[in-house]
Order: C-alpha cells, then sequence, then structure tokens
C-alpha cells in the first residue's frame, strides 16, 4: 500500500499517517523507554563497581563481568534514547517528515544500536569462551591474569568498530530523504549490511537479549560475594572494599586450585582400587615401582655387647 506524501509549508515532505498509528508508536515508544531505563539502571551499577574497586579490576572474572554489563547498559540506553527522541518528534509533529539515509544512521539511538546490537550478542559469545577455556584448560587458565580478559573485551570492541564503521559508510551515500523523521533502525543502515552482517538485524532474539540484560544484576549479585559487597560499597559511597573482600581473589583461587587437586587424586584412587590385584602377574606395569630401603645392622651393637648396653642405657 503506497503512503501518501503532503508537503509542507516549510518545504519538507511528510507522510500522512492516521492519528491511531501515532498512537500506536506512541505507546510502543512508551514500552521502549521503559525497558531501556530498566536495562541501563541494572548494568551500571555492575560496571561503576569493577571501576572503582580495584579488588574486583584484579579479577579477571569481573572485568568480563564488567564487560557484559556495559554492553547491556548500552544496548539499554540505545532503547532508552530512541524512545525519548521519537516520542518527542511524535509531539511536535515531525515524526513522519522525510529525512534521508544518512540523517537517520547519525541520530542518537541508531548511532547507540550500531554499536550495542552487535555488542550485546557478541559479548554473550566472549563470556561462553570465556567458560569454555576455563573447563577445557582449568589448571591454566588459573594462571591468566586480567589481560586475559582485557584482551578478549578488546577484541570484541575492535570488530564492533569495524563494522560500524564500515555501516556509516555505505550509509553515507544515501542523502535523498526517503524515510520518516522517527527512523527505525534499518532506515540507518545499508540494506546489503542490515540483512547479510551477524546480528545487525536481532529482532527474533531482542527480547531474549532483553530479559538476560535485565536479570544479570540478580544474577551477579546472588553468585558472587565479591559483586555483593561491591555494589554495596558502591551504593554506600564507600572508598574501599572490606578486607576480606580485597583478599578475596587469591584465596578463592586457592581455594578452587585445593578443590580441584582434590577431585583428581580421589578420581586417580578409586581407579587404582579398582585394579583386581589378580591382574597383577598378568600386567607387571600396572605394579607400582617400589625401591626397597635397606636396613643396615649397627655395627656397635654386633661388635661388643658391652659398649652396646652402655650406648643403649
Amino acid at each position: 500500500m503506497a503512503v501518501q506524501l503532503r508537503n509542507r509549508t516549510d518545504g519538507q515532505w511528510e507522510q500522512v499517517q492516521p492519528q491511531a498509528v501515532i498512537d500506536a508508536n506512541m505507546r510502543n515508544y512508551i514500552i521502549y523507554g521503559a525497558e531501556g531505563l530498566l536495562m541501563t539502571l541494572t548494568n551500571l551499577p555492575i560496571v561503576l563497581s569493577v571501576l572503582r574497586y580495584k579488588a574486583l579490576r584484579d579479577q579477571k572474572e569481573f572485568i568480563i563481568v564488567a564487560g557484559l554489563a556495559f554492553a547491556d547498559g548500552f544496548h539499554g540506553f540505545a532503547y532508552l534514547s530512541a524512545a525519548i527522541g521519537r516520542v518527542s518528534l511524535l509531539l511536535k509533529g515531525d515524526g513522519f517528515v522525510l529525512k534521508s539515509r544518512w540523517h537517520c544512521g547519525t541520530t542518537v539511538w541508531n548511532i547507540s544500536w550500531t554499536f550495542a546490537n552487535n555488542l550485546a550478542g557478541l559479548m554473550l559469545l566472549v563470556v561462553s569462551i570465556d567458560r569454555l577455556l576455563a573447563v577445557s584448560f582449568p589448571f591454566r587458565y588459573f594462571n591468566f591474569t586480567k589481560r586475559y580478559a582485557c584482551i578478549l573485551i578488546g577484541s570484541a570492541f575492535a570488530y564492533i568498530c569495524i563494522t560500524a564503521t564500515v555501516s556509516f559508510s555505505l550509509s553515507y551515500q544515501y542523502q535523498k530523504p526517503e524515510f520518516p523523521a522517527i527512523c527505525q533502525i534499518s532506515n540507518g543502515m545499508h540494506d546489503g549490511y542490515y540483512n547479510n552482517v551477524p546480528v545487525a538485524n536481532q529482532t527474533p532474539i531482542s527480547m531474549m537479549l532483553t530479559l538476560n540484560a535485565m536479570v544479570n544484576i540478580f544474577i551477579y549479585t546472588l553468585r558472587f560475594k565479591e559483586m555483593r559487597n561491591g555494589l554495596k560499597a558502591l551504593i554506600t559511597c564507600q572508598k574501599k572494599l572490606p578486607a576480606a573482600t580485597a583478599n578475596a581473589p587469591s584465596v578463592a583461587t586457592n581455594q578452587r586450585t585445593c578443590s580441584l587437586l582434590n577431585f583428581l587424586s580421589s578420581k586417580l584412587t578409586r581407579a587404582a582400587t579398582r585394579i583386581d590385584p589378580a591382574e597383577f602377574p598378568r600386567h607387571p606395569r600396572r605394579l607400582p615401582k617400589i625401591t626397597p630401603t635397606p636396613i643396615y645392622p649397627n655395627p656397635v651393637l654386633n661388635s661388643d655387647p658391652v659398649t652396646a648396653l652402655r650406648l643403649t642405657s
């Protein structure tokens, strides 16, 4: 169905939309704003806690958690800025004035979405890679420093910057007004980029990412005692974390290492006890190598009974 256009007195072209469509868009954008505000407020404290307290920054796990929280919070900011910008345009009556693809791509919410849409999904991949390394190479993983976490997160951000630069470069070619000023995310991107770049169009999984971002703060608060202490210290405006939290990284690492060693030793013990003693002659290689300790007689005791009696008494 063709959309009717009209020429406004200021010389701009505008789509003619019924009031019902405008009201429906208004309701949708208010919901956008509520979701974005909730996502931003639930993830911002995690980022601030890790940035503020060195005891949390020294742990590679919390650096990755902060990266994920930043991506989710940035995603929420995109929702919030889109709601504010679009609602204000609709209230002024400028929501359906035609703008160029380049103009739509440079709005605050579409700039945020160009980065945040990819980053939110990519940080989940980073967390999955981190967990895979922790399970596959546990001893080596314990020796990883926070530099490893910074490299993982930096790689994700570098990829996002490259793809965003490509998107802006492609949309700059389109300066002709053709889209409403409310500027959906697809209006600010080249069609080939929007349809072919992974996660650029994430409409089917948008709700899943949104719900995950909203509950992250509750998951981290329940799971990590250090994060609970960090959030509590941030809310109460403390400059430093308690001493117990500051020493938590080494203690936690030692406990995990000891528990893993105990687990492996118990497995080896069970495997050894499962071997039937009757199988030892058939499989001599299974027998442990035992070096006998020779017992030498005491020459003093054997040579002179009187001297030996004096020495022993």
